[in-house]
């Protein structure tokens, strides 16, 4: 019972962290979003299986992930989410066309270090935004893109 109250604080206290131009720009369009969370590092190791990512997350700046599904044919926050880019000094590290859509690689870099990483997946008519917030090193987002399979 103690530690479901401990998490259920934890997650409270995150919830209630400060607010970053990613969540505002959520806010801002949250008609056009189907579904939208955060979590920090710490919960998501605690879901997380893996151990190489575990201990990856540990060892790097991660603080907190988030995800973002926009509704069906979300033209109007894909416009906003170029905006929100240009005016929040984001620039594009990668891209890809596969077979099933098109991916998307941002970053937002303050001196050596990667404040935001958000990778844009688009299928179809679909949209989703996975962003990652932190004091990244580049050779951290190296390691982080290592357990991604963009196949």
């Amino acid at each position: 019972m103690k530690n479901l109250i401990v998490l259920s604080l934890v997650c409270l206290l995150v919830s209630c962290g400060a607010k970053t131009p990613y969540e505002a720009f959520r806010k801002e369009n949250k008609k056009d979003v189907a579904l939208s969370f955060g979590a920090s590092r710490f919960v998501v190791n605690a879901l997380i299986r893996d151990k190489e990512f575990r201990n990856f997350t540990q060892q790097s700046g991660v603080k907190k992930y988030h995800i973002l599904v926009a509704k069906e044919n979300p033209e109007f926050l894909k416009s906003n989410f170029g905006g929100f880019l240009k005016n929040n000094n984001f620039e594009e590290v990668f891209h890809s066309n596969t077979s099933d859509g098109k991916i998307y690689i941002y970053s937002c870099e303050k001196g050596d270090k990667l404040k935001e990483v958000i990778v844009k997946i688009e299928g179809g008519s679909q949209m989703v935004l996975l962003s990652v917030q932190g004091d990244l090193k580049i050779n951290d987002f190296e390691k982080l893109t290592a357990f991604n399979d963009l196949n």
